[in-house]
C-alpha cells in the first residue's frame, strides 16, 4: 500500500495504490482518495500529499528516534 505524506503537517496516509503515473512535470496525486478529501490534522487538500518512499520512512523514523 502506497504511503503519502502531507506536505503541510507530515500526516501519513495509506492508499490502495490506484494512482496512475503523473504526467511529465506534474506531482503525483492519490487518485483513490476523493477530490473532497482534506487532511484530518491541518485541512490541506489531497494535492498537498507527496508520495513517501519506504526507505525515506525508515530514515525519518531513525531521525525521530534520536531527537
Amino acid at each position: 500500500m502506497p504511503k503519502w505524506l502531507c506536505d503541510t503537517c507530515s500526516f501519513m496516509v495509506e492508499t490502495e495504490g490506484k494512482t496512475p503515473p503523473p504526467a511529465e512535470g506534474m506531482k503525483p496525486t492519490p487518485w483513490d482518495l476523493p477530490e473532497s478529501w482534506a487532511c484530518p490534522i491541518c485541512g490541506s487538500a489531497r494535492e498537498a500529499l507527496s508520495p513517501l518512499d519506504p526507505a525515506e520512512l525508515l530514515t525519518r523514523a531513525a531521525c525521530n528516534r534520536y531527537k
